[in-house]
């Protein structure tokens, strides 16, 4: 499957800022990039069957670059428990659009380091042949970050996402049976 996502627009995230990339306060403006999804998801079982793996993991360090002059982030996770699917190891390497100066608009936001996540991943792509040895988050939407307070997964994937925001471990049970993307 070709990557998903296409890039439609790329919008200055202030209204007025100087040619030092700077707002009108002297801050660094932010860039956002506006992503148009081919697949809108409205419930889990779309989000799975998108999904090659469903894993909790815990993200470690980052790096940052650039595809076709869009910003990227490269995460590498610890995966402490495979839900669903299969993956090539204990790690995945999970790339997403944007960095900490270039935001995706309603998606989710970049891994933070030493943070524990439920995300739902495929291989990344630009062509069926192409193996990158990246995965990228289904979507943009299938990012949850564990709330302890709660001991619940807190969805991270956009404002006006549909899917549940909320994932309990017993709702985390159901998705293991859920099927996947071959």
């Amino acid at each position: 499957m070709t990557l998903a996502i296409l890039l439609a627009t790329v919008t200055a995230g202030t209204a007025c800022s100087s040619s030092k990339g700077e707002d009108s306060e002297g801050k660094a403006a932010t860039t956002r990039i506006h992503l148009s999804r081919a697949v809108e998801y409205t419930e889990l079982t779309g989000l799975a069957a998108n999904s090659s793996a469903v894993v909790k993991v815990t993200a470690g360090t980052a790096t940052g670059g650039e595809i076709n002059g869009v910003p990227t982030t490269v995460t590498e996770v610890r995966v402490t428990q495979l839900v669903s699917g299969e993956i090539p190891g204990d790690t995945l390497s999970v790339q997403q659009f944007g960095n900490g100066e270039t935001i995706v608009e309603n998606s989710a936001p970049i891994l933070k380091q030493g943070n524990e996540y439920l995300l739902f991943v495929r291989p990344f792509h630009f062509e069926e042949s192409d193996e990158t040895g990246l995965h990228s988050i289904t979507g943009g939407r299938g990012e949850y970050v564990y709330d302890k307070e709660r001991d619940t997964y807190r969805l991270q994937g956009g404002e006006d996402a549909r899917i549940p925001p909320t994932l309990s471990s017993s709702e985390i049970a159901k998705i293991s049976r859920l099927p996947l993307a071959t």
